[in-house]
């Protein structure tokens, strides 16, 4: 029940061996059963206002934050960094089809998001509503993207005659689509909770964790909420390998927003009550270019939801130190004798220095854009 074990994980492990037509067969499997677990989701109207028209494909991450971090129209994502043939992922998409999710009206889209999009108006306290839309829309997200996965095995055994669908579900250990439908369901609730409260005067639901505006274009951007495994200290704040019917999943918010030329938007918070108390002590103790480090270690160490400028991407190529961090997140295995403790180990925080802090001036659109 984790964002880290996904997809592209399972697409890592293909042979660089395959043919062209093997590869190009392999994503036609993906894309077809990714196609039918999206049009069998029970959805009929607007998730916002329930008018009946809900197709309109609505960005995951501002769509003009993904501009200023472009190169013709085109970016990069998570399989850019893993060693797949070119033909069987694409690693680059552009800007209308980057993080986009079909669950609401074209009204709501444009209207119901417009106040926290607004960056030029956010000041030193944030107004508990933009959080409230943040949520809403990470959570819509997060509600599509794993009710799909709860479906796709379905659709995808059904291409089993096919020797690359039989190989593919080998080496991912099974069917976890219990597993993903239990979170789907959680997430889901999770929205309508915070879309009744959006429209609400209600207060003080949420705690910042770390909210700073830079005066640089960071080059890369994300919107999405991550259920951490654990702290500093190897406390475990959400068990994600043994899901339970009344798991509650206590994610926290992350945003990296590239709003316009020389200013961007770093912002991290979560429900009261929920378990990073201790987190949040032990990060307020550092300084701000490390709390910048570990905002960033996380993004790159549990999602796959970034998306980074092409100028980063030729940047980060050869960084051994980057790409091994976005490969174990990928291809995370979980060891038989005690997993969740191999989990704890992996996901420790306090690995956050090994990693490059992208989020840094000199990894700016601004500095990779100089001669």
């Amino acid at each position: 029940m984790s964002d880290f074990f996904d997809f592209n994980q399972f697409l890592g492990i293909i042979p660089g061996t395959l043919s062209k037509q093997q590869n190009n067969n392999f994503q036609k499997l993906i894309n077809d059963a990714k196609r039918k677990a999206k049009q069998d989701m029970p959805v009929s109207s607007c998730l916002l206002c329930g008018c009946p028209q809900h197709n309109c494909n609505s960005h995951s991450i501002p769509q003009r934050c993904l501009k200023y971090i472009a190169v013709e129209g085109h970016l990069n994502y998570s399989a850019s960094f893993i060693d797949i043939p070119n033909d069987a992922l694409k690693e680059e998409k552009g800007i209308n089809e980057t993080g986009t999710f079909r669950l609401i009206c074209r009204n709501c889209d444009s209207s119901f998001f417009q106040p926290y999009e607004t960056f030029e108006k956010w000041e030193n306290t944030i107004p508990e509503k933009y959080l409230h839309e943040i949520a809403v829309k990470n959570y819509l997200k997060h509600y599509e993207k794993k009710y799909v996965e709860s479906k796709f095995p379905t659709y995808f055994l059904n291409s089993l005659n096919n020797p690359l669908a039989s190989y593919f579900i080998n080496m991912i250990g099974g069917d976890n689509s219990k597993n993903d439908e239990l979170e789907s369901e959680i997430v889901k609730n999770k929205f309508v909770e915070c879309k009744s409260l959006e429209s609400s005067n209600t207060t003080d639901y949420y705690e910042i964790l770390f909210y700073k505006k830079l005066d640089y274009t960071v080059s890369y951007a994300f919107q999405y909420s991550i259920n951490m495994i654990t702290d500093f200290n190897g406390t475990l704040i959400n068990n994600l390998l043994t899901p339970q019917e009344d798991v509650k999943l206590e994610d926290i918010h992350i945003c990296v927003f590239p709003y316009s030329q020389n200013n961007s938007i770093i912002l991290a918070f979560f429900k009261k009550g929920y378990n990073y108390t201790q987190l949040k002590k032990d990060f307020e103790l550092l300084n701000e270019d490390d709390k910048l480090a570990v905002i960033n270690y996380i993004i790159f160490k549990y999602s796959e939801d970034f998306f980074i400028s092409p100028l980063l991407r030729d940047r980060m190529e050869n960084e051994a130190s980057f790409k091994s961090v976005v490969t174990s997140s990928l291809m995370n295995s979980q060891p038989l004798y005690d997993p969740i403790k191999a989990q704890i180990s992996e996901f420790d925080l306090n690995k956050y220095k090994v990693f490059p802090n992208l989020l840094l001036k000199e990894y700016s659109m601004e500095q990779l854009q100089m001669p």
